[in-house]
């Protein structure tokens, strides 16, 4: 009974420092990393959870010079705002996926496989993000009516689908920005209109309608 006993203290003692240990940790954790993160656009903050995949989103006024900023609410800890990462990046259900081809390919690409499209939004693309300054803002280049047009900036070739998308129509693109500490990023969709907020630009099947 008495080895009984001191092996369940044993335990007890081990548990014990384990939930010691992962409480010094989870705090540690929670600590250095950024609890209020947020976008700001035209004025709007938009939260520090994720928006997800939808029908809606930020709506950006079509420019060659479309201004963001990342700040956070609760501080950045041993952070910066230029410690993010921020993508542009192919954003559709599966109702609105599609495949095209490039000039001189033969082989179909899948827009949803695409990682990033961010080249297409800025003139200096360093290959990890577009470039965000020590107080958080950044800028992209939005100045597409067609996702066909960001397509063929993106490869710099022509490209050929079947049906052209307006950007104004639906989110196909969208604003992602990734925590310092490397964790889930929060996913903004994002529209692309006219300065009245709408496009007068339709697509049928006789062609596009101005």
């Amino acid at each position: 009974m008495g080895k009984l006993n001191t092996f369940f203290k044993v335990l007890l003692g081990i548990v014990l420092a384990l939930i010691l240990v992962g409480v010094a940790l989870f705090l540690a954790f929670y600590l250095r990393t950024p609890q209020g993160l947020h976008v700001v656009y035209d004025g709007v903050k938009y939260g520090n959870s994720a928006v997800g995949t939808s029908s809606t989103g930020i709506s950006v006024v079509r420019s060659n010079s479309s201004e963001f900023a990342i700040g956070n609410s609760k501080g950045w800890g041993v952070y910066s705002a230029d410690d993010c990462i921020v993508k542009i990046i192919p954003n559709v259900d599966e109702a609105h996926n599609f495949e095209f081809t490039v000039e001189g390919e033969e082989k179909p690409y899948l827009y949803s496989a695409i990682s990033d499209l961010s080249a297409a939004f800025c003139e200096d693309y360093g290959g990890n993000g577009i470039t965000i300054t020590p107080d958080g803002t950044f800028t992209i280049s939005a100045d597409y009516i067609f996702l066909s047009d960001v397509l063929t900036t993106f490869y710099g070739v022509d490209i050929v689908l079947e049906d052209d998308c307006v950007l104004s129509d639906y989110p196909y693109i969208a604003l992602s920005v990734t925590p310092p500490d490397g964790s889930a990023p929060l996913v903004f969709p994002l529209l692309i209109v006219g300065d009245g907020g709408v496009d007068d630009v339709k697509l049928d099947k006789d062609g596009i309608v101005i």
